[in-house]
């Protein structure tokens, strides 16, 4: 069967729908589970399933043995023979198929675990041995990367999202500062007003076009400076 997501598998979820294919055709498995941890879901975990039908995969995710996943989440490979088939032996649901064996992996990166894989029954009726074990790491370690990759571009593309919304910001604050200049700069030249503003430390004296014009002076002529304010006074 082809694989189903259980939930909404989104953005960085959807580069690692293959691994749970890929697991299985591999190493010959009837089906194959793949769990991601999310905060942010109810339940914490998203689920992606391969070879089970739609409604068996939704109870494993209510199921599932959260104990045992996390201790494969940890780090450490889980392999185990089950005689009896019985699903329940793993935490899984009655209606789960029978499952002779099972070999769990963690999603890992070099950095840190996002999840698990789990893959059961194998097509031959054989046990889980050393081989499927490396391939499965092999496997899992990838796909560990390709999803930390994802969390790397979300967060880029969340922070440039944020760095846009405040050069926008930004941009409409100049645009208003700048009407605000250009509607008190025509409110003074309509009525004649000029305004002067003078920094004792510096000696700086600052007049406006419109009371360089009252003075009889080309606007940008003035100089700037206490002693052309005098020279500008009716002795």
């Amino acid at each position: 069967g082809r694989c189903r997501a259980a939930g909404r598998w989104r953005g960085r979820w959807a580069r690692v729908h293959g691994c749970c294919g890929a697991a299985r055709d591999v190493r010959g498995a009837r089906y194959a589970v793949l769990g991601a941890w999310d905060a942010k879901l109810p339940d914490g975990v998203h689920l992606l399933s391969c070879g089970l039908p739609e409604s068996i995969a939704a109870q494993v995710r209510q199921g599932l043995d959260r104990q045992q996943m996390f201790a494969v989440a940890e780090g450490r490979l889980y392999r185990a023979v089950n005689p009896g088939g019985d699903p329940s032996a793993f935490g899984l649901p009655a209606s789960h198929p029978r499952i002779e064996a099972i070999l769990a992996a963690p999603l890992s990166s070099l950095e840190r675990t996002y999840g698990w894989l789990y893959l059961s029954r194998k097509v031959s009726g054989e046990a889980f041995d050393d081989d499927d074990d490396r391939l499965v790491r092999i496997l899992t370690g990838q796909v560990g990367r390709i999803y930390e990759n994802g969390i790397l571009l979300t967060e880029a593309q969340r922070h440039a999202e944020e760095l846009g919304g405040e050069m926008l910001e930004r941009r409409r604050a100049e645009e208003a500062l700048r009407k605000s200049d250009e509607r008190t700069r025509f409110a003074l030249e309509a009525g004649s007003i000029g305004i002067w503003d003078y920094a004792p430390a510096t000696g700086a004296l600052m007049w406006s076009e419109t009371l360089q014009r009252i003075h009889g002076l080309t606007p940008g002529s003035f100089g700037g400076t206490l002693n052309a304010f005098y020279a500008c006074v009716h002795p």
